[in-house]
């Protein structure tokens, strides 16, 4: 969303020329109200939105490429993209792919400096934490956290052990142990979240590396999820969208349903394969008039979106960043460099 990101920011992108992650950094941030035609790619797993000239990357497959790794990433206009799709004589279904998240790379990993064991504690928290608040002034509030012992109560009780945390145990009738920590300690983990909010995972997850992403993804799926299925739930969705981005970081695919409950529930793939590409179905012209935004990052100029659960890598749209160079305001001319006839261009009016 355009409210979380500012200049600066560093984000991971795509290098189109090694076909890499890489960590870049925000320079500009363009935000301007559009009258146009919006292009809406869709296919399996893949949902994106952008203006006619925003840049696209794509590899074509012909008769003499054995293998989509053979083929180089071409460029192009969300329009132009669009026409070609549209031309049945000069595809089929899946010959044009376009670049898949794949998760991060081992060689960009920057280490966060938090303790694994707090991330760990932070996984088993956001699912199973509770926060209460004394209804009497100045009586302070409780946290605790619950695990089964059928489950994994050993291996919390020695996360928060090694912590040097202070607790007191609660054993239901039902075998679910309840940890309530002493005020002390409640204030020494409530600093590792925002706002108080111990069931929304603070933004600094994006800044761990993959092997701190992997903890915390463990100890989440330890603590509400199943492990033979694959799935994972609960009934907020923004921390269903947060380990959703954690899910895709590590290297997984996944799918967010929501159940007739109101429940979410996050199913999880195989890990993504390094040929793995994205594959359009149906690209749709939406005419419109709204507010659009896109960055440019320093190195790469592409950029990495989410929408409706879905991942999508794009570059950044050129044409844009070109006009807000002017010094001054002008009418502008947006064109592709193509030639065409008089003809094809009736035709096409």
């Amino acid at each position: 969303r355009r409210e979380e990101i500012s200049i600066g920011d560093k984000v991971i992108n795509f290098n189109s020329t090694k076909n890499t992650w890489e960590y870049d950094t925000i320079s500009k941030i363009y935000d301007v109200e559009y009258t146009g035609e919006m292009y809406h790619f869709l296919g399996n797993g893949l949902d994106f939105r952008c203006s006619e000239n925003h840049r696209i990357f794509y590899k074509r497959k012909t008769k003499k490429h054995k293998s989509w790794n053979d083929i180089e990433w071409k460029e192009s206009i969300a329009k132009d993209i669009f026409e070609m799709f549209e031309d049945k004589s000069l595809r089929t279904k899946y010959d044009f792919c376009f670049p898949g998240f794949q998760g991060l790379d081992e060689d960009i990993d920057s280490e966060f400096k938090i303790e694994d064991d707090y991330l760990r504690l932070m996984g088993y928290l956001v699912t199973e934490g509770y926060l209460s608040l004394s209804k009497d002034i100045g009586g302070g509030s409780t946290l605790s956290v619950s695990q089964s012992k059928n489950k994994y109560y050993l291996e919390l009780k020695s996360i928060i052990d090694n912590l040097k945390l202070e607790y007191q145990e609660k054993v239901k009738d039902d075998e679910i142990v309840e940890f309530v920590f002493s005020n002390k300690s409640r204030d020494i983990i409530l600093d590792y979240f925002e706002d108080f909010d111990i069931h929304r995972l603070p933004k600094y997850i994006y800044k761990l590396s993959k092997r701190q992403l992997e903890l915390l993804y463990n100890s989440m799926i330890n603590a509400d999820g199943c492990w033979a299925s694959m799935q994972y739930v609960s009934k907020r969705k923004y921390l269903i969208d947060s380990f959703q981005d954690i899910v895709s970081l590590i290297g997984y695919r996944s799918k967010v349903s929501k159940r007739k409950s109101g429940v979410y529930s996050l199913q999880i793939f195989s890990k993504a394969k390094k040929s793995a590409n994205n594959f359009v179905t149906e690209i749709k012209k939406e005419k419109t008039k709204e507010n659009i935004w896109c960055v440019e990052t320093d190195k790469n100029k592409t950029i990495i979106t989410k929408r409706n659960n879905t991942i999508f890598v794009s570059g950044n749209c050129k044409m844009m960043w070109m006009i807000l160079q002017a010094d001054e305001p002008e009418d502008w001319v947006i064109a592709t460099g193509q030639t065409t006839t008089v003809r094809d261009f009736v035709k096409m009016a």
